[in-house]
This record gives C-alpha cells, sequence and structure tokens, in this order.
C-alpha cells in the first residue's frame, strides 16, 4: 500500500489524475491510499500523515507548489514530488527541491503510468528503509538512518533523529518490538542505540554523532558484541 497525495486547486484535474491511479492500480495491483488537497495549507497539516508520492500542482492559490514543496522538505526530506503544470519550462525549478519528475496538464494516462511506474520504485526502495513509530502526534513514517537512538525517562519516549526530536508515552520494551532485529541495542537501561550510528566508543561511553550516552557496566559486554555483530554481517 502507497499513500498518495494530490494537492491540486483545479477539481478536474485532481479527478483526472486520481483516475488514472485508480486505473494504474487495477491494471498493475498495486494498492494506493488517496488523499486529495485543494489548499496547500491544508496539505502541509496533514503532511505527517507519511505521504510516499506527492502530485503538487504547481499554480496555487496563496502558496505556490513550490512553495509548499519546501515547507514540506522540510518535514520529509525522503517524499517523492512529481509536479503537475501547464508550463513545461517552470519544471527545472522543481531541482530546487528535489523533485523526481514533472506532468503536463491536462494530465493522460499514459504518460502517467510511466511516472508513476518510476516513482513507485523508487518508493519501494526508501519502504525498506524506514519504518512507522507512535508519537504524541500520531504515528510518524522515520528513516532507520536517520534514528540515532531512543531515550526513556519513566514513560517518556523521545525519539533522536537528524531532522529534529519525536515524544511517545509508553515503553521502550514497546518500541523495540517494531524496531529491526540486530540494528538497535541498549547501552543502558535509559538508551536504546541505532548501532548504524555510532562513531566509535570512548571507555564508557558512545558516540553517537555529537552525542555522548553512557554504558552501564552491566549492559557494556553485550553492546560491544552486538555493535561488532552489526558491522561484521554476522
Amino acid at each position: 500500500m502507497l499513500n498518495i497525495a494530490i494537492v491540486e486547486d483545479e477539481w478536474q484535474c485532481a479527478e483526472d489524475l486520481e483516475n488514472c491511479l485508480k486505473t494504474y492500480s487495477a491494471e498493475y495491483g498495486t494498492e494506493f491510499n488517496i488523499r486529495r488537497y485543494s489548499r496547500g495549507a491544508e496539505f502541509l497539516f496533514n503532511s505527517r500523515s507519511g505521504f510516499d508520492i506527492v502530485f503538487m500542482d504547481v499554480e496555487m492559490p496563496g502558496m505556490n507548489g513550490f512553495q509548499i514543496a519546501g515547507e514540506l522538505r522540510k518535514e520529509d526530506p525522503y517524499v517523492i514530488i512529481i509536479f503537475v503544470t501547464y508550463l513545461a519550462k517552470y519544471a527545472h525549478k522543481g531541482y530546487e527541491v528535489d523533485a523526481m519528475d514533472y506532468i503536463v496538464k491536462p494530465v493522460k494516462y499514459e504518460t502517467l503510468r510511466l511516472k508513476i511506474t518510476k516513482a513507485i520504485a523508487r518508493a519501494r526502495q526508501k519502504q525498506e528503509t524506514e519504518l512507522l513509530l507512535p508519537t504524541r502526534e500520531g504515528m510518524v513514517k522515520v528513516s532507520l538512518s536517520h534514528l540515532a537512538y531512543i531515550e526513556i525517562e519513566g514513560h517518556d519516549i523521545t525519539y533522536h533523529m537528524e531532522t529534529g526530536d519525536y515524544s511517545y508515552y509508553g515503553t521502550l520494551k514497546m518500541i523495540e518490538k517494531l524496531l529491526p532485529p540486530g540494528q538497535f541495542c541498549r547501552c543502558n537501561y535509559g538508551y536504546l542505540v541505532n548501532l548504524k550510528c555510532v562513531s566509535r566508543i570512548e571507555g564508557d561511553e558512545v558516540i553517537v554523532g555529537n552525542h555522548r550516552l553512557p554504558m552501564s557496566r552491566p549492559r557494556k559486554k553485550e553492546f560491544i558484541e552486538a555493535l561488532h555483530r552489526f558491522f561484521m554481517g554476522t
């Protein structure tokens, strides 16, 4: 299942896009969860819903498509963006927000079929390195490579990400069940570390980015062994 957003203020164009996606779904058996937004502000408010692919109209009321995409990139550097425009000359501006491609209106199925096939392949590669985690704002899609470590104090959980922190109320044991086996390990009771993000160990400290996390004596041997297995691929 791929989550797709259509950000388009022209009803007919949005309808054409959705119908083309439904045709593709029926032809290739790919499941889509499609949501439509006619205003950029409404879309950005819901952008943490974890969209895989976004079809973005260039000419929107208020913020234009490039401005909306710029704001989206602050929250999600990896979402696939495909601009929809009447004028192909605007397409080059998509590179500024790392857009994958563009479609010229009116939308035709044969054109969209090629674009969406490429986008799906990229989205599936991306999904392999992502997971959904519960936060106070709801379920949030995060990149494993950017989840440095998870901290718990009482029942307050903090996901420390390169792009900012998220919080949740729960238990670390529950979160551990959501993570891929072998990639995360506790260095003490309060920290669950992404082994991929460890740069070195100094004495009784684990260095993760700019953070120094203490290793407890009971967990030090287990943590070092887990780190060795992870990097040796065993």
